[in-house]
């Protein structure tokens, strides 16, 4: 059978939503009360509705027929500001009109002159008690769109909560209500003729059911009722899903499951037209009675001639036998989706009582229900298990013809179909209408094997009139699958619509050069016509477009009308990138007197060619190594045969040479090249290799280098190894990496077995990732202090710092004596000279390190602080810049002396006399201070990254 659905034709192949999404067409804008202040005003623009199942419209046609489920009553339109989660700024009602017998919507939009998402609801009022009209009225400016989504609901009534959505008559019926949206869009000014397309879809689904395949009936079974179990009290009127068909329900914050008591009347074995629900998910598997919560229907009826009916339970389930078991999906109900129900068998009595039935599993019933999203389809072939269908029934066409004209096809999981061009009378082939896929009189499609339903687009197009053919002509579209089959009329009349065809290429690639000029050519017409052009420039990279071009419009004064239209180009921009590619696209508008109007695009690239590789390092390690390549041209790639130390790292290309295609990905499998690499061991070698590239378009070479890395082998996994890096202990200590290196790219220091094996190889000793101190060690500062020095007394101190070893095996001493001070003690009397002071560093170091001493002294008279001392009465001040310092090398023991050799003396005073003199030889002293390491004991470093591990 055939089952009609109400779509609006989709033969406006070149409508004016892409006028909008590209040359940024804009309006004006009715009364609004949600307006924001600086929002007045602007321009009118006429909304071309899309809405699901409407069938019967003619490709012209720009608004909807009275189908009821189709029919726009009443409009608004929501503004958003924003590209993630949208701001609202103001609504607008549009209004109606009839003009030229087209029914069309018009509203007046502000031009802020920014980017908008714009969200039309249609059939937003209705009873009273609905509720959405007053919701739409209180949004308030600055609200997101995710709450905006929330407020917005559709209410059942009190009554239809009860007896579910009323559908009952044209006349008597919950509104249908729709939503859609633009996408991103930016207002402009003054254009004329402004218009956005925006697809309509509703937020209700309906349930069909059927008795037997198409509805033909059972011998058996005598259907009297169906009723609906479990069904939503409110919808969310903007999904969560924006993109048209949805996936998953969105169910509004509040939402209760209604049992109620929704019950219909089956006639003819079928029940059609009649139920609908809002969104509604299945409840969460696992709940002992978790059936009680799913939407379902209890079909009512006499089986084998009983006088009393029996009652049977339906769920909206399918099996899935993708797996290796057979597996029940219990299906959300998703708006803008039709559940077909086709009972294919009654083998026994069913329960005595609905309620029975509804809380019963299973029943002896069988049914199967098709699922499929109206999205795009007018005219449906459904046999009960399969379905066919097309968006659009009729276009219509003028005698100047047109290209790439669109028609969808949207078939069930598992069906191939075919399309076949005919004559009117279903005979023969017309030589005037062809298919835009080389086949021309033919074309094929579908999901064979596929698990969910496939929409597709076909192609065509119709050639002009030729001179003396004045009658209309009329083709078929014949689309089938089995024994389904849908029809769709192609007419080409006489009337003079606008017509734009393109007589250059969609595409034009432009020469990367200084001083060039690149041509598109088009036909439009008829007279009166004017075409307008406009170049956009890519936002991320444009083409090198001279500044002498400039957009344009001119009016055609003939039946048919040609124009050329030059773009100069220079050459793109300097980069460091090794290829970019820039892009236009340039919109071709035919606009007649009527307001009617046509557009074509063209494609405008120009590329700076070239190549590189995605890594420059592959590793030899015993597989194969692949390096993917990002180009903007298709090429070949070959690679000479290795020689010499090369030879042992690699064995060249796994194959003779690879072939790549353009693309600007890192991983794509299409352009790459993989080389079969040897295990040869550590040697620490970096070889360069060239591969060699060629285009396929243009012959032009390139060659490209990359390194070739040895590597080292512990316990079966496989490291890079870094270049020597020399670095102290201290580095190393703290974990401060060299330039170039980090951990988060996975580098890090070897084990202390690890680094062994390592310096068997290399013969260099490395730091190891083993930290700690030597048991002996006394720590990173020593304090010390010795008292009661007599003159001329000599001290021996050794302080040896021990940290556990470099990948040699030896300990390591190092350090640096710091804030080394040496004073005389509180007394009446003192020496006349500091006492010599002693330093020795045993066992040596690896590499150098810098002692530092010094002495100065410190005044000690608190009674005498009527005088600046020490520098009133002569001390000697040793400043910190005479630091003395000398360096150890490996292996050295190395013993010094420190003396104050200038005599530390101060003035005679009355007050003071027992202070010190020049070679006074009484009194002692004393030594304190203390030594601090700074770890400056530095040696080559070697850091290590995990690269792969080895087969078994």
């Amino acid at each position: 059978m055939n089952t009609k659905f109400l779509n609006v034709s989709q033969g406006l192949c070149f409508t004016l939503l892409a006028v909008m999404a590209f040359l940024s067409s804009c309006t004006a804008e009715l009364d609004s009360p949600g307006l924001l202040s600086g929002m007045e005003g602007g321009q009118e623009v006429r909304l071309e509705l899309k809405v699901p199942g409407a069938s019967g419209n003619k490709s012209t046609s720009r608004a909807v027929d009275s189908n009821v489920e189709s029919t726009v009553n009443d409009l608004y339109v929501l503004a958003f500001k924003g590209e993630t989660d949208e701001v609202f700024e103001y609504y607008k009602k549009a209004e109606k009109s009839t003009a030229k017998d087209k029914e069309e919507w018009k509203v007046k939009l502000p031009t802020p002159g920014y980017k908008q998402n714009f969200v039309l609801i249609a059939n937003a009022e209705g009873a009273d008690d609905y509720g959405l009209k007053t919701g739409i009225e209180s949004l308030k400016p600055g609200t997101k769109l995710s709450e905006v989504k929330k407020q917005l609901q559709a209410l059942l009534t009190k009554d239809e909560q009860k007896s579910g959505f009323n559908a009952a008559s044209a006349a008597s019926h919950t509104p249908f209500t729709m939503y859609g949206q633009t996408g991103l869009t930016t207002i402009e000014k003054e254009e004329v003729n402004a218009a956005l397309a925006v697809s309509l879809y509703r937020i209700t689904a309906r349930v069909q059911v059927y008795l037997g395949a198409g509805g033909a009936g059972l011998a058996n079974f005598k259907p009297e009722s169906v009723r609906l179990y479990n069904f939503s009290d409110r919808g969310q009127v903007i999904p969560a899903e924006l993109a048209g068909a949805v996936t998953a329900p969105s169910v509004p914050e509040g939402a209760q499951l209604c049992r109620g008591e929704a019950r219909y009347t089956m006639a003819n074995n079928k029940l059609e037209n009649s139920i609908y629900l809002f969104e509604t998910a299945q409840p969460a598997e696992g709940a002992e009675d978790n059936h009680l919560s799913r939407p379902c229907l209890v079909i009512g009826g006499k089986y084998d001639g009983a006088e009393s009916p029996t009652y049977y339970r339906v769920d909206l389930w399918y099996k899935n036998t993708a797996g290796q078991t057979e597996e029940i999906i219990y299906r959300d109900v998703l708006r803008n989706s039709s559940y077909n129900v086709t009972v294919t068998a009654v083998t026994g009595p069913g329960y005595g009582t609905e309620d029975e039935a509804f809380r019963a599993k299973r029943a002896d019933i069988q049914a199967d229900v098709q699922a499929w999203d109206e999205t795009d389809l007018g005219d449906i072939a459904f046999d009960g298990k399969n379905f066919l269908g097309i968006g659009t029934m009729e276009f219509t066409v003028g005698k100047f013809g047109e290209g790439g004209m669109i028609q969808t096809v949207t078939s069930s999981p598992g069906l191939t179909w075919t399309a076949t061009l005919l004559n009117e009378n279903g005979e023969g082939t017309p030589d005037w209408i062809r298919f835009d896929n080389g086949e021309g009189t033919t074309a094929t499609g579908g999901n064979a094997g596929g698990t969910s339903q496939k929409k597709e687009n076909v192609s065509f197009t119709v050639q002009p009139k030729p001179e003396g053919v004045t009658g209309n002509r009329t083709a078929l579209m014949r689309f089938k699958a089995g024994n389904l089959q849908v029809d769709a009329k192609v007419v080409q009349d006489n009337s003079e619509q606008v017509f734009i065809r393109l007589v250059s290429d969609e595409t034009v690639d432009i020469l990367d050069e200084d001083g060039q000029t690149n041509q598109i050519r088009v036909e439009y017409g008829p007279a009166n016509t004017e075409l307008v052009w406009v170049l956009k420039q890519d936002e991320e990279l444009g083409i090198g477009l001279q500044e002498s071009y400039a957009d344009g419009t001119e009016t055609g004064g003939t039946l048919k009308n040609e124009k050329t239209i030059d773009v100069p180009t220079n050459m793109l921009p300097q980069t460091d990138k090794a290829f970019v590619t820039g892009k236009a696209t340039m919109m071709l508008l035919a606009r007649g007197q009527n307001g009617d109007a046509k557009m074509v695009k063209v494609q405008l690239q120009q590329s700076k060619l070239g190549i590189e590789l995605v890594r420059k390092i592959v590793y030899a390690y015993g597989v194969d190594e692949t390096v993917y390549v990002r180009s903007n041209f298709d090429w070949t790639a070959t690679f000479d045969k290795p020689t010499g130390q090369l030879a042992e790292l690699t064995n060249g290309f796994t194959q003779e040479q690879f072939e790549g295609v353009a693309t600007d990905e890192s991983d794509n499998d299409n352009a790459k090249v993989v080389f079969s690499m040897n295990f040869p061991g550590f040697k620490g070698r970096m070889l360069p290799a060239t591969i060699k590239f060629r285009s396929k378009d243009t012959g032009e070479e390139y060659e490209l280098g990359l390194n070739m890395v040895d590597v080292f082998e512990y316990d079966k996994i496989y490291y890079e190894v870094s270049k020597g890096y020399i670095r102290t202990f201290k580095e190393v200590y703290e974990g401060e990496y060299p330039d170039g290196l980090s951990s988060k790219e996975g580098w890090y220091l070897p084990t202390k077995e690890q680094a062994l094996k390592l310096t068997g190889l290399t013969q260099t000793a490395t730091w190891t990732n083993d930290k700690s101190l030597s048991d002996d060690s006394p720590g990173k500062t020593e304090k010390f202090d010795y008292w009661s020095l007599k003159y001329g007394t000599n001290l021996d101190h050794t302080y040896e710092f021990k940290a556990n070893c470099a990948s040699n095996g030896q300990w390591i001493s190092y350090g640096k004596v710091g804030h080394f001070r040496v004073y005389t003690t509180e007394g009446k009397c003192g020496p006349d000279k500091i006492p010599a002071v002693r330093w020795r560093a045993t066992g040596g170091v690896k590499g150098s390190v810098t002692f530092a001493y010094q002495a100065h002294d410190q005044k000690h008279c608190t009674w005498c602080t009527a005088y600046e001392w020490p520098s009133m009465f002569g001390w000697r001040y040793v400043p910190d810049t005479q630091w003395g310092s000398v360096t150890i090398t490996w292996g050295q023991t190395y013993t010094t002396t420190m003396n104050v050799t200038t005599s530390m003396g101060v003035s005679y005073s009355g007050n003071c006399k027992h202070f010190l003199r020049d070679n006074y030889p009484k009194g002692n002293s004393a030594i304190q201070g203390e030594l601090k390491w700074t770890g400056e004991a530095s040696q080559n470093t070697y850091y290590l990254r995990k690269i792969g591990t080895a087969k078994n």
